[in-house]
Order: structure tokens, then C-alpha cells, then sequence
């Protein structure tokens, strides 16, 4: 699990993405987010955990086809750390998912299905097992992580995952992801 003093301190550093403090760290666009990413698998030769990372990002230019005026637009990114720190400010899970399955009712559900269930706005299509391949390289190679979306998070580790709310609700996804031991 990541520890929850990392969790609150992330959130806090939330609103300075908000005012644009870190705009180095925002990658507006795909081929830029794609070039960070390249970048740092070249350093790391972590081909899985780039995966995993690039899978997270890579929804936020796959899903959110708008975004508020007031936030940066793209994905937060800093991988610089024991700690990879994903960020947006999108759709979320809820929107997105509700698009294709008018039966999401909450965040804690929509994080559930989309962690768990393949889903796809193009049936017959097998797609939308991206998350699913997050969460269990999460938990095949004991590495940790949590996901919040809305109100709802994910935490994952060696030994599962389990879901559940927060108090902090979220606009988008974030994401912190750890593959050392804590």
C-alpha cells in the first residue's frame, strides 16, 4: 500500500497543479507525454512498469475530450521519485465509463468496473482491459498503488486490491505508483 502520509501530501501538491506551479511536470499532449515516457523507460529499462505508467497516462488523451477552463489540460506526470505521481483533470472514471454502461450510479462502482470488468464502447471488441493489466502488474510484481477517481480509490499491492471513498473528491484521476518495497 502507499502510505498514507504520501496520499495526503499528493493531495495537498493537487491545488499547486491546479495554479499551474508545475507546469514542467504537465505534458499538454500525447506525443509529448510519449517522449517523457520514452525518456525515462531509456533510463530506467523498466519496460513493464513503463507499460503500466504509459497505460495510466495514456488515458487521459484517450478519454477526456474536454476539459474545465480553470485546469491544466493533459497529464501530470513526475517520475522522479520513489514515487511515480500521476495526474488530470478529467472526466473521471464516472463520465467516462457511464458513456457505455448507463448503469455506473457512483465512483466506488465506476472505479470497481473499470479496475475489474473489460469494457468496451465498441462491442464486440475485447478492449478496455487496460487498468485490469495495471492492477495486476501491480500485484504480480509486489509493487504499490493507488488510484483515486471522484471520491472512490483503489489501493493494490502484493497481497490484492481493495476499493473503497474518500472525503477528498477529485475531478479526473491521480495516481500514485511505487515498485519499491516500502
Amino acid at each position: 500500500m502507499i502510505p498514507e502520509n504520501i496520499v495526503q501530501a499528493f493531495i495537498q501538491n493537487i491545488s499547486l497543479i491546479k495554479q499551474g506551479q508545475f507546469n514542467d511536470f504537465v505534458s499538454r499532449t500525447r506525443d509529448v507525454f510519449d517522449a517523457r515516457l520514452m525518456s525515462y523507460t531509456s533510463r530506467t529499462q523498466n519496460w513493464l512498469l513503463s507499460a503500466v505508467i504509459g497505460e495510466i497516462g495514456a488515458n487521459t488523451f484517450d478519454h477526456n475530450f474536454s476539459f474545465s477552463s480553470d485546469v491544466p489540460k493533459g497529464v501530470f506526470c513526475d517520475f522522479g521519485s520513489d514515487y511515480i505521481y500521476i495526474c488530470d483533470f478529467g472526466a473521471g472514471l464516472r463520465n467516462t465509463l457511464s458513456r457505455v454502461i448507463k448503469s455506473i450510479e457512483d465512483d466506488e462502482v465506476a472505479i470497481k468496473t473499470a479496475f475489474t470488468q473489460p469494457i468496451s464502447g465498441r462491442a464486440p471488441e475485447l478492449r478496455g482491459n487496460g487498468l485490469k493489466f495495471v492492477i495486476s502488474s501491480v500485484v504480480e510484481n509486489k509493487w504499490n498503488l493507488f488510484y483515486q477517481s471522484g471520491n472512490a480509490v483503489c489501493n493494490a499491492d502484493e497481497t490484492g486490491y481493495t476499493f473503497g471513498t474518500s472525503s477528498y473528491n477529485h475531478d479526473g484521476c491521480f495516481c500514485i505508483l511505487s515498485c519499491k518495497e516500502n
